[in-house]
């Protein structure tokens, strides 16, 4: 993955670094990853798959709540900063272009924390590093946490949902 070394920078560049309490994508499903671990071995002693829906209804929570955070983003809330891209996509093909980049993003943050992992910094989870280096002020550092506030709501949100269906 292109951004495993990304992780490093939160340590390389502390003064550019802040902890953001809402976890990514990438945390969350690492938290799903263990409940289904959990799930699987839960089975064996009670015989039945609660913490397994759990863990999968968390996953599917992540990856809906943050494509869908991620176009509203683009074509609702943020609207006018995507005009200034002028791209030749329209309507449908432009939301799957945003879709997309969603993946991507959630593709690029679970490489920033395998990073961590494999270096054994796990005091840097939970910190993101400010791409703009405080250039901007602090405008895209809060950007960054009211969106991280909004997706974990939503992903809480889905999330009761599906295990209102399936998690009994």
């Amino acid at each position: 993955m292109w951004s495993k070394d990304d992780g490093g920078l939160t340590k390389l560049y502390p003064n550019l670094t802040y902890l953001d309490h809402s976890p990514n994508s990438a945390e969350l499903l690492l938290i799903s990853t263990a409940l289904t671990i959990l799930g699987v071995f839960t089975y064996h002693f009670i015989g039945r798959f609660i913490v397994f829906n759990v863990s999968v209804s968390l996953a599917i929570a992540t990856v809906i709540a943050n494509i869908t955070h991620d176009v509203y983003r683009h074509l609702w809330r943020d609207a006018n900063r995507t005009k200034s891209l002028r791209s030749s996509l329209r309507g449908l093909g432009w939301a799957v272009a945003v879709a997309e980049s969603a993946l991507i993003r959630m593709a690029s943050e679970s490489g920033r924390l395998i990073g961590l992992l494999e270096w054994g910094e796990i005091m840097f989870i939970g910190h993101r590093f400010d791409w703009f280096t405080r250039r901007a002020g602090d405008g895209p550092m809060n950007e960054e946490i009211i969106n991280g506030r909004q997706r974990i709501a939503l992903v809480a949100l889905i999330f009761g949902l599906l295990c209102a269906k399936y998690c009994y």
